[in-house]
């Protein structure tokens, strides 16, 4: 019987042997590389126009107006724009009229977007908050332009960044 006990005791000792290996491996490898948001699709729009329904929008408040986000989120849905979240902006952001946050703050989705207000939108390079272009409202927001153009043509050559994922 001492030799089963002894079996079993090498089995163990090189399991937990083996799972701290990959730990530990885990802990100082470096990080994947996550796909950003924002990153351009591998095709360019088919006949040059990148689209409302092509391009995803979170909006976030971060006034003290309630309910901001989701009627301008609705706005823009009614627009053609592929809706993505409706929610209150991260306490750190402080935000007067609109801003757009994004990783590819010249893409032609966040052009687009930008478009679609009443407020000069200014628009700032940073990490996306969620997929898609983001776009944080504050207090003194005056809402959306209603003649604003849902398209906007891209050169040929160039990528049309912010779809919709399917």
């Amino acid at each position: 019987m001492r030799w089963r006990t002894t079996i079993t005791m090498i089995v163990l000792i090189l399991l937990v042997a083996g799972a701290g290996w990959y730990g530990y491996r885990e802990l100082v490898s470096p990080p994947e590389k996550q796909p950003d948001a924002q990153d351009c699709a591998d095709d360019d729009a088919a006949d040059g126009m990148l689209r409302a329904g092509e391009v995803t929008v979170n909006v976030y408040n971060a006034g003290d107006v309630s309910g901001l986000a989701g009627a301008t989120l609705a706005s823009l849905q009614r627009r053609g724009f592929v809706p993505g979240a409706s929610e209150n902006a991260p306490a750190r952001l402080a935000v007067r009229t609109a801003v757009i946050y994004g990783s590819r703050p010249k893409s032609a989705a966040t052009r687009l977007v930008q478009m679609q207000f009443v407020d000069k939108v200014r628009v700032v390079a940073r990490p996306n908050i969620g997929e898609g272009v983001d776009v944080v409202l504050g207090s003194r927001f005056h809402g959306i332009d209603r003649a604003a153009r849902t398209s906007l043509a891209v050169s040929a050559g160039k990528k049309a960044c912010g779809r919709a994922r399917t």
